[in-house]
């Protein structure tokens, strides 16, 4: 059995609610279901009563569901006192970060990471995507963090086939980000065109260029960087709503873009690479 699916159990008995669950583990609901199918399969016996929208423990889960939680905590203890203890070599994860995605929306599931599995230790840093994919594919870096779907400056389409694709943040658009008294600044719907001309700011290979927008005068492959330069009046720039969040906004403005698209962010590992703890933060990687 595989004793981190237990850990999947466990969260889903406390919510009694899969999609809840599912976000808590920071995985995909149907990877959750699988976890759950696999544990019956184990033992021929029902988990769950599916029968409502919050799903209810059968006799025989509210029986397993206390030796689960011991398990749990068990494998808890082994991994953050024993196993680091006696473990000589230092097992360290390298995690690449595209600019666009270098904040709090994917802060939760790599402290949940460090918290449950302190044997590993992680090595983040930024870099453009088409950069990180090469890194990964040459074994310098264990997991990065990007856009879901492949772009021109990401990862050629033969690529794909060597990679797992696990979404951890969905559908987040991009938001301009203005210097304080920017013309633009009170525009109460802005769109993509409205940019056109702007001394622009580029952050690292955002997933969609637009003809619109004038060539770049910088190229940045720092989050924080950018929006510094955007203070001090250097251009405006583009970044994600969810790299927005938590972003320093002394003067400095975030606007919506009305028509930008929506994509999301995955983790991206090779399929031969995988090591417990997943659960904890969908990291199904190993150390490297």
């Amino acid at each position: 059995m595989e004793l981190n699916y237990l850990q999947d159990f466990v969260v889903l008995a406390d919510t009694l609610h899969f999609q809840e669950a599912a976000n808590q583990l920071y995985i995909s609901q149907s990877a959750l279901s699988k976890h759950i199918k696999a544990i019956e399969k184990e033992f021929g016996q029902g988990l769950l009563n599916h029968s409502h929208r919050r799903v209810q423990l059968t006799t025989f889960g509210q029986e397993f569901l206390p030796y689960a939680r011991r398990i749990v905590a068990i494998q808890s203890e082994y991994n953050n006192s024993l196993f680091p203890k006696y473990t000589q070599k230092e097992q360290l994860i390298s995690i690449g970060i595209v600019p666009l995605t270098s904040t709090a929306s994917v802060s939760a599931p790599l402290a949940a990471f460090s918290r449950s599995q302190n044997q590993y230790r992680m090595r983040i840093y930024e870099d453009e995507e088409s950069s990180l994919y090469k890194s990964l594919l040459d074994g310098k870096c264990t997991v990065i963090i990007a856009s879901a779907r492949t772009t021109p400056h990401s990862s050629p389409p033969q690529w794909q086939e060597q990679m797992c694709f696990h979404k951890i943040l969905s559908a987040t658009t991009l938001v301009a980000v203005l210097p304080q008294g920017h013309p633009l600044e009170d525009k109460e719907r802005l769109y993509i065109e409205d940019l056109s001309g702007e001394e622009y700011i580029q952050l690292g290979n955002y997933p969609q260029r637009h003809d619109s927008l004038a060539k770049p005068i910088l190229y940045v492959n720092r989050s924080a960087m950018t929006v510094d330069l955007v203070r001090r009046h250097i251009g405006i720039s583009i970044i994600s709503k969810a790299g927005a969040q938590n972003m320093p906004n002394s003067e400095v403005v975030f606007k919506d873009i009305v028509d930008s698209p929506s994509f999301d962010i995955s983790l991206v590992y090779l399929k031969s690479r995988e090591i417990p703890g997943k659960s904890e933060c969908c990291l199904s990687i190993s150390g490297a």
